[in-house]
């Protein structure tokens, strides 16, 4: 019998508001840190705070102007020091890939270390987090999971030019006319019978299009009919005639560039097909998990920072004569925000303990169902915090600036939580689908019927 982990406790970290730090934060014992995972902790919240904090606002305001060239400043100067920082490996999954770049690996590095490097850069808002970590996250480990077996060499030099933060990658999966229907997309790649795909399609709502260098496409390589059997993923680079981005004017995470993509009669060499043709649906169900993984985290500290600074701004604000968190009504609502953040965060411990101790084709049998359901949680739980925390700032927080700065931020961000990544209702399916939910179907009445007709009709025509 096996015994569990040790319990170990550190001295408190970060804010001194109640609850505004995960519980491991708040010395408070945790099966889960060691001392490795402090260091990259302290390491994060470093960077974070000298580096991206200062420009957040700014970044924040040129992108909602549309001010794409200071906005592509904002986010090469920060690749490069994310690099640096050993940020960029961070968010690509376990292990480490030390293969691809200099950035020494923290000890012992697992998806502890990830969720700290994506919790605290959360601190700042989704946008910067979808600007720093959310193309990266997602396009860049199809290739590090599966390679370009026909030129892996140009394989290799891609994936470390994007973790040194000299070049940006994103993921190209959802259409106009296709988003969580992966099995219908339409842009197509075409064998020209001289060594290269001619890819015509189109693609929206692109995390980091704008400013990228490649794309990471899922095209259809099989016949219109050939459903998710006829997907493949292909590398497309910017440097390819026929490759147009235009921004799109969003709700939120503005810093993230989100994106139009046409690709019209682009060329591109055979050797660039990721993995294998044909495999692209795999792919993608494989990215699936760490992708919705991430955005849980990042809503869990999005949620987290409306308890924080509702409670801060609760303190100092006086009404009626007395604070404004002296009103029961106030507490019982950050309370109740509270509570949903305690509670959302150790399901999330809970399931990267279990990608830290599984196999990728584990985590894809078993957690499926587990990681929708904790995504779905944590949308609806950063809703609920925003909108509240909204309530308690009132004007404040309806504000761009001043004390109620990242609640607003945060209000329209959560959409971005609730959309992407596969909707609610989507995340609801496919728990239902994962765990069986209906084990057996009623018969239907018009079955019966349709089968007699059928065999009337059959009849009929044999008489004829």
């Amino acid at each position: 019998m096996s015994l569990p982990p040790p319990m170990v406790k550190y001295d408190a970290f970060g804010s001194d508001v109640p609850l505004a730090e995960p519980s491991w934060y708040q010395n408070l014992n945790s099966p889960y840190y060691n001392r490795s995972h402090l260091e990259w902790r302290e390491k994060i919240r470093q960077f974070f705070e000298k580096e991206v904090e200062p420009i957040v606002d700014d970044w924040d305001k040129q992108a909602v102007l549309n001010n794409h060239a200071k906005c592509k400043e904002y986010i090469q100067l920060m690749y490069r020091k994310s690099a640096e920082y050993g940020i960029l490996a961070g968010v690509v999954g376990a292990p480490w890939p030390s293969r691809y770049t200099d950035a020494p690996a923290p000890a012992n590095y697992d998806y502890f270390h990830e969720l700290i490097n994506v919790d605290e850069g959360t601190r700042c808002g989704g946008g910067i987090a979808w600007a720093l970590m959310g193309g990266l996250g997602i396009g860049l480990p199809p290739l590090i999971n599966f390679g370009m077996p026909m030129d892996q060499g140009k394989c290799d030099r891609v994936i470390r030019e994007c973790l040194n933060g000299t070049k940006i990658i994103c993921l190209c999966i959802t259409e106009p006319g296709a988003g969580s229907d992966v099995s219908n997309l339409a842009c197509t790649a075409k064998d020209s019978g001289d060594g290269y795909f001619i890819v015509d399609g189109n693609k929206k709502w692109i995390t980091n299009g704008i400013y990228a260098d490649y794309f990471t496409v899922a095209v259809r390589t099989g016949d219109k009919n050939s459903a998710h059997k006829g997907l493949s993923m292909i590398l497309v680079e910017r440097t390819m005639p026929g490759v147009t981005t235009t921004k799109m004017d969003c709700t939120g995470v503005w810093p993230s560039g989100t994106t139009y993509i046409e690709f019209d009669n682009v060329k591109v060499p055979k050797s660039n097909i990721i993995g294998q043709v044909g495999g692209g649906f795999k792919q993608i169900m494989y990215n699936f998990n760490h992708e919705r993984w991430l955005l849980a985290a990042q809503a869990c500290r999005m949620a987290r920072i409306c308890v924080e600074d509702s409670l801060s701004f609760a303190r100092s604000r006086r009404t009626f004569g007395k604070f404004l968190i002296e009103h029961q009504a106030i507490q019982h609502k950050i309370g109740e925000m509270a509570t949903k953040v305690e509670a959302l965060h150790a399901w999330l411990e809970n399931i990267t303990f279990q990608m830290n101790t599984m196999k990728k084709s584990e985590q894809n049998v078993k957690l499926g169902g587990h990681i929708a359901m904790l995504k779905l949680a944590s949308s609806r739980t950063a809703e609920f915090c925003a909108s509240n925390a909204m309530q308690v700032f009132g004007g404040a927080g309806y504000t761009r600036g001043g004390k109620g700065v990242r609640v607003e931020r945060i209000y329209r961000e959560v959409k971005a939580y609730a959309i992407p990544g596969g909707s609610e209702e989507i995340m609801l399916n496919l728990a239902a689908g994962q765990f069986n939910f209906v084990t057996r179907r009623a018969p239907d009445i018009k079955d019966q019927y349709i089968k007699k007709l059928t065999m009337e009709l059959k009849q009929l025509k044999s008489r004829l």
